[in-house]
């Protein structure tokens, strides 16, 4: 079926001549393939990459000009490539953590970690137990591990509440160093204070896709 596809796009860009072509049907064409019959005839593909939910990660979204168009040799032809959908969620995972300074019982519980637009969120809820008024920084750091580990800036924001617990919170990691590899294993550091101290929380996070 790819050899047909190949020779049907031949076809149809040669089919008005050669100082006319027409923009053939790239869609669902891998991106090594769309930019070869591009650059075989002449025209200047320049590939943009986009999230999609129907279109598989790797394969041609669409064109600019659209299929059918006449367009001229020389011509430069936008070619959207799928990034592969928006959101990933994890199949499964687990979590475990230390205590805040002063507790032994700290309860934490957290959601399917999941993967939009390029980053990892990962959204908790927490009932601190310290003896001591604990009071999270809006940031942190973790360590990302998937074919290679990167160190990466964490940003915390305010979540949503689905349970009695105290407090709700979403992490978000950047995942761009990891050259779309889902990660596995995340070690993350949250900064807070204590008693009038600074102390770091540290979490883990094993994570199956």
């Amino acid at each position: 079926m790819k050899k047909l596809k190949i020779i049907f796009i031949l076809f149809a860009i040669f089919i008005s001549g050669c100082s006319s072509l027409v923009m053939p049907d790239l869609k669902n064409t891998s991106e090594s393939i769309a930019i070869k019959v591009c650059t075989d005839n002449n025209l200047i593909p320049t590939v943009v990459y986009e999230f999609s939910d129907v279109t598989e990660e790797g394969m041609t979204i669409k064109t600019d000009p659209v299929a059918g168009e006449k367009v001229k040799k020389n011509d430069r032809i936008v070619v959207y490539v799928s990034k592969g959908p928006a959101k990933i969620t994890s199949k499964d995972s687990r979590m475990s953590w230390w205590h805040t300074f002063g507790s032994e019982s700290d309860d934490w519980i957290f959601y399917s970690p999941y993967i939009e637009e390029g980053q990892l969120k990962i959204e908790l809820e927490n009932e601190i137990k310290s003896r001591y008024d604990v009071v999270f920084k809006n940031y942190g750091s973790a360590i990302v591990m998937g074919t290679t580990d990167i160190n990466v800036p964490v940003t915390i924001s305010q979540g949503e509440k689905a349970f009695s617990l105290k407090e709700a919170m979403t992490l978000s990691l950047p995942l761009s160093g990891l050259n779309n590899v889902k990660p596995t294993k995340v070690k993350v550091m949250l900064g807070y204070e204590a008693n009038g101290r600074e102390y770091t929380l540290n979490m883990e996070f094993t994570i199956s896709w």
